[in-house]
């Protein structure tokens, strides 16, 4: 009986095992796709006529995504990471190594990025890095400008642009900051930038474009917190751990007091108060318990830091 409850306990364990390593891959999922589009994949590309023969896939590292005439979503989930892509017609994309932070290479078109953490989307001699977004990246070639143009309309979150400068010695590096437009042009040997709010095109199209998955609505809607609800929550962040620490800090001391108290107590009353032979001894001796305790509670009271954490 007992091998086989072992044996039923391994099998449980090793199931167990199994169901974690596939709940721990990572990579972008075609979570949602219409119209025309192509995956080109180890130097083979494959065209879907239809966007529903796609849903589903997971891409791998530099797989290269086509829309042409349809447009498509991707999703990447690992853990606390949540990051959705909207690509638009006529968009190209290649999958980067998922490392330190979610990257991408965008080759062409228009992307629209909603992340809960960090995310680096390359476009060129360019670098869109931010920290959070809900942001919208074009990457076009204008008339008569044979290199395309990169301008990135950040909605919500903050980032940075990095730049390569056309002699290829330094990068130059410009904020992203919410609610404004960064237009971005190389004209060798100069750069040209040009920062302002979003235009109304562009935020109509943010608007009328939303994604398909629930958890991006949800991302979504906690990332339009006004900036005046954003800094209470802070100040209330930074209050409540000083709240918390100086309970702790005060509790300590009361413990610990109250425990040397109560070992005093002890061997008072062993020495003044002529117990029998026996009592008095486990009453001196036993008294060691409390008194250690509440030197333990003393010193953890001082390891407690007022500003709201303890002494590193």
């Amino acid at each position: 009986m007992t091998k086989k409850l072992y044996k039923y306990c391994l099998c449980a364990a090793l199931l167990f095992i199994s169901a974690l390593g596939l709940y721990a891959q990572t990579g972008w999922i075609v979570s949602h796709a219409e119209g025309n589009l192509s995956l080109t994949r180890d130097r083979r590309r494959a065209n879907y006529q239809n966007g529903s023969e796609i849903q589903g896939i997971q891409l791998e590292v530099r797989d290269m995504l086509q829309t042409e005439r349809g447009t498509a979503e991707l999703q990447l989930v690992s853990g606390d990471v949540m990051v959705f892509l909207k690509l638009s017609e006529n968009t190209s994309i290649t999958i980067d190594e998922f490392a330190d932070r979610v990257s991408l290479e965008f080759l062409y078109g228009r992307i629209r990025v909603l992340s809960n953490s960090p995310v680096a989307v390359r476009c060129g001699n360019s670098a869109a890095i931010f920290e959070t977004c809900d942001a919208v990246v074009d990457y076009v070639a204008r008339p008569g400008v044979t290199q395309p143009a990169l301008t990135v309309h950040c909605f919500e979150g903050s980032g940075e642009l990095i730049t390569r400068s056309p002699s290829g010695t330094e990068n130059v590096n410009f904020p992203i900051n919410r609610g404004e437009s960064l237009f971005l042009e190389y004209q060798i040997p100069f750069i040209y930038m040009e920062r302002k709010s979003p235009d109304a095109d562009i935020a109509a199209y943010r608007r009328d474009n939303p994604f398909s998955s629930p958890d991006s609505r949800r991302i979504a809607s906690s990332s339009r917190t006004s900036a005046a609800d954003r800094t209470a929550n802070q100040r209330r962040e930074r209050d409540q751990p000083r709240q918390a620490s100086f309970g702790i800090k005060n509790g300590y001391i009361l413990t610990g007091l109250l425990m040397i108290g109560a070992g005093a107590a002890m061997q008072g009353y062993s020495y003044l108060g002529n117990p029998n032979p026996e009592l008095r001894d486990r009453l001196f001796y036993g008294a060691y318990g409390p008194l250690g305790l509440g030197a333990v509670f003393l010193l953890g009271a001082l390891a407690v830091n007022p500003g709201g954490s303890a002494n590193r």
